[in-house]
């Protein structure tokens, strides 16, 4: 069932991909990425109990975490790459024809890989909550438009920031009380109460801040260093580069029954060093030689720490 859910997934996606080169008008352009993220959201949602389902290997749940992550990390650089190069050299239906392919190439895959066997059992729809899934999924919206666009529209100062925030903040508090009430809840707020929980909710939140600061960095790359936005670009590939390498060392790690701990101190070690390595770097003749190895080493620190840091609420290993 899940090959044939993915497969109509794909097919819906790839139509509206096709019909996205048919037209030119704004209006129906926008409705159709509207159409189109829910359906990517589809697509991609399963792909992790599907990998998790196919490998025959003990570690399978890591496997397919650490592939998530992985292109959660680099998979930007990518996707900029590809569309930096179609735009260069081709039209901006070409761009779209590209994903299209992409979306074939999965296609192929689910028919050569994937059996037919149901991976959840049957559960009737009114089980599945969809009143707490509709109020979660508009506060969110709600908040990422706040996020996103409060600094284009000078936050509090627009009033459609203020009715986002507010919209936010009403549908979020429903959601809460709904799923409090309910007897068949979304979420199990309970599991705040678990000190692994909360600890990991504030690492991650420690991890982000670092990370965060890399866009900084490729900031100061282009408005202070005034370097080309392609040749920052290139240069990212240093932490790509690095990123892949520190998830292979999470695994290997993981798999020897390293302990968590140890993991998370290492990892946060080398990403607060690499911070304080650039600010020694931050100079108006600084090269790509000085450069490159803070960016790689940065991202083996982030590929050590993501894996097993997502893992960390279900994860056996040692302590």
């Amino acid at each position: 069932m899940c090959g044939l859910y993915l497969l109509v997934m794909t097919s819906l996606n790839i139509l509206v991909l096709f019909a996205m080169t048919c037209t030119r008008q704004t209006q129906l352009l926008l409705a159709l990425r509207i159409v189109q993220g829910p359906l990517s959201l589809f697509e991609g949602c399963i792909m992790i109990p599907v990998l998790m389902k196919t490998l025959k290997s003990p570690n399978a749940k890591f496997v397919a975490y650490s592939v998530l992550y992985s292109f959660m990390l680099t998979g930007d650089k990518y996707s900029t790459s590809l569309v930096k190069y179609a735009i260069d050299h081709y039209s901006h239906n070409f761009i779209i024809y590209t994903v299209i392919g992409f979306h074939l190439l999965a296609l192929c895959i689910y028919l050569l890989l994937l059996r037919p066997h149901r991976i959840f059992p049957k559960k009737p729809l009114y089980q599945l909550n969809l009143a707490g899934v509709v109020l979660l999924a508009i506060g969110l919206i709600s908040g990422a438009y706040f996020l996103v666009y409060g600094k284009k529209y000078n936050w509090l100062e627009s009033e459609r920031i203020i009715l986002a925030l507010v919209s936010c903040m009403l549908f979020c508090a429903l959601f809460l009380f709904y799923q409090r009430t309910s007897k068949r809840p979304l979420y199990h707020f309970e599991v705040f109460k678990s000190e692994r929980v909360l600890g990991g909710v504030i690492l991650f939140f420690c991890f982000y801040v670092l990370r965060s600061g890399m866009s900084n960095i490729y900031q100061v790359m282009g408005t202070v260093w005034k370097w080309p936005w392609e040749y920052v670009l290139k240069v990212q590939y240093f932490n790509v580069a690095g990123s892949l390498l520190g998830i292979v060392i999470s695994y290997f790690l993981f798999t020897r029954g390293v302990g968590y701990k140890k993991i998370f101190i290492t990892a946060f070690a080398i990403l607060a060093g690499v911070m304080l390595w650039f600010s020694y770097l931050f100079y108006p003749d600084t090269t790509v030689r000085a450069i490159g190895p803070a960016l790689f080493i940065e991202g083996v620190g982030q590929g050590i720490l993501m894996t097993p840091l997502g893992f960390f609420h279900d994860w056996g290993g040692a302590s």
